[in-house]
């Protein structure tokens, strides 16, 4: 008959004592763990009662600043040149490849670079930026991917050598300015990035100012190609130069950060008050482009010009002479046309107009009902003149400080003057702008000067007139006996 075994593992009658010693070590290391459970608790209320102390007077808290919540790039060493070691953890930044394309440095040629590694690239090289000389002025260059490379295909040429030709003509311009920027126009760099970094909230357009320079500290501003570009189809490409004027044009706010010329151009439209009543067609407005002593063929008067005029060049000295050549923030808030203007000015039109009655006229913003209020400079002259006067047996007026309410800049739409001479049955006429003022104290004339200039008839052409102004001291000095 079939009996029941109870079987026994061989393991077992071998190793009688085994299980034994697994319940020992198991009970022990669950005591251990709570032990090391108690001490961890204990430690935790330490700290959270240190925690609640009060801060010693001796030691206030500082306030976090914009350093504590940004850490720029921080290059490690290496053992070789001795400034690293092994014990330091994680890879240094490795900067984007870059090579020298038709004389400007290139980012991004064969592999355009993306938005983190543009930030990157920043970060990177705001560490230890650039030296930048007080007389010179420093600019970086950007494309999109098809950008770029649509302007090779199109133009048989890189976009790197169109860039270095428009930066030695700007550059040549500058130091033959008067007075001359010596140090000329640099351009630091060109960045190639990939389609869809460019996302702005406005208009594409297919040329991009940014006075910042993306945050490079080396440069001044920075102008970025984000469309597609057609050079030769833009109303301003002079195919003799083989230049492109707007796109100079444009530099002069992205790099320089100077303002439009022609902001001040007042149209005939917007006499509502028919103060130019008795002027001919011609001069029945103004146009700043028709002054060769100061708009005619610079830079800032828009597409055309290929020169730094000595407005212009002035305005850049009188930065220099601050201390504000690479101020970005400074100079985008000055960026107009500024209230630097002689405390006490006297025109002076010539013994023939002695006796003559003045009035002088001033522009201001187009009213609501104007039909070209929604345009950036539209002005109108006021029927309330700023000045009604006689001039005195020598032609002249003292006419004060006439922009003296402006603090820092003078709105383009308030910065023209029309100038109405008129005696019996004779008639003259002129215009001045805030420019004229601005000369006059760049030439040193900060407290008073003496403005002799010709006035207009109505048989001359605004165009062959003579615009330009003599500076000179109201109260000469009396020659010594020396001289």
């Amino acid at each position: 008959m079939f009996r029941a075994q109870r079987l026994e593992s061989p393991r077992r009658k071998k190793f009688p004592r085994l299980r034994k010693i697994v319940v020992r070590l198991f009970l022990f290391a669950f005591v251990g763990a709570g032990v090391w459970g108690g001490l961890y608790f204990t430690s935790w209320l330490g700290h959270r009662s240190a925690m609640k102390a009060p801060i010693a007077p001796d030691a206030p808290s500082q306030p976090i600043t914009a350093a504590d919540l940004f850490t720029p790039f921080q290059v490690l060493g290496t053992i070789e040149d001795g400034t690293g070691s092994p014990g330091e953890a994680g890879p240094a930044y490795q900067e984007p490849p870059s090579q020298t394309i038709d004389g400007l440095l290139t980012y991004g040629q064969d592999q355009p670079l993306t938005k983190s590694e543009l930030a990157g690239l920043i970060g990177f090289l705001n560490t230890d930026p650039l030296a930048m000389e007080e007389d010179a002025y420093y600019a970086t260059f950007l494309a999109s991917e098809t950008a770029f490379q649509t302007f090779a295909q199109d133009e048989g040429e890189s976009l790197q050598a169109y860039l270095v030709r428009h930066v030695a003509w700007m550059d040549r311009a500058l130091k033959m300015a008067n007075p001359p920027a010596e140090g000329g126009l640099v351009a630091r760099r060109f960045i190639i990035l990939a389609d869809g970094v460019f996302k702005f909230p406005w208009d594409v357009r297919s040329r991009r100012i940014d006075y910042v320079a993306h945050g490079l500290l080396d440069s001044d501003g920075s102008w970025s190609f984000v469309d597609i570009y057609c050079p030769k189809s833009c109303g301003f490409y002079n195919t003799d130069l083989e230049l492109d004027t707007a796109l100079l044009h444009e530099w002069i706010h992205a790099i320089f950060h100077l303002p439009d010329h022609y902001a001040f151009d007042l149209h005939a439209s917007t006499d509502i008050h028919t103060l130019l009543e008795g002027s001919t067609e011609l001069w029945q407005s103004f146009w700043s482009g028709r002054r060769p002593d100061i708009s005619h063929g610079d830079f800032a008067m828009g597409g055309g010009g290929f020169m730094l005029r000595h407005y212009s060049a002035l305005q850049l000295l009188d930065r220099r002479n601050r201390g504000n050549t690479h101020d970005n923030d400074r100079n985008r808030y000055e960026m107009g046309f500024l209230a630097q203007v002689p405390q006490v000015s006297v025109l002076d039109f010539g013994p023939e107009s002695a006796g003559a009655g003045v009035l002088i006229y001033q522009t201001q913003a187009c009213p609501p009902e104007s039909p070209n209020r929604k345009a950036s400079s539209c002005k109108i002259l006021v029927p309330d003149p700023v000045l009604d006067g006689r001039l005195d047996e020598r032609g002249r007026i003292v006419v004060g400080n006439l922009f003296a309410r402006y603090e820092v800049k003078v709105p383009v739409k308030e910065g023209v003057l029309f100038i109405k001479v008129t005696n019996g049955d004779e008639t003259w006429f002129r215009w001045m702008d805030i420019r004229d003022f601005n000369l006059a104290y760049w030439h040193g004339f900060t407290n008073s000067v003496l403005m002799r200039m010709d006035l207009a008839s109505a048989a001359d052409d605004p165009n062959q007139f003579s615009w330009e102004i003599k500076y000179r001291e109201v109260y000469p000095k009396e020659p010594t006996a020396s001289e």
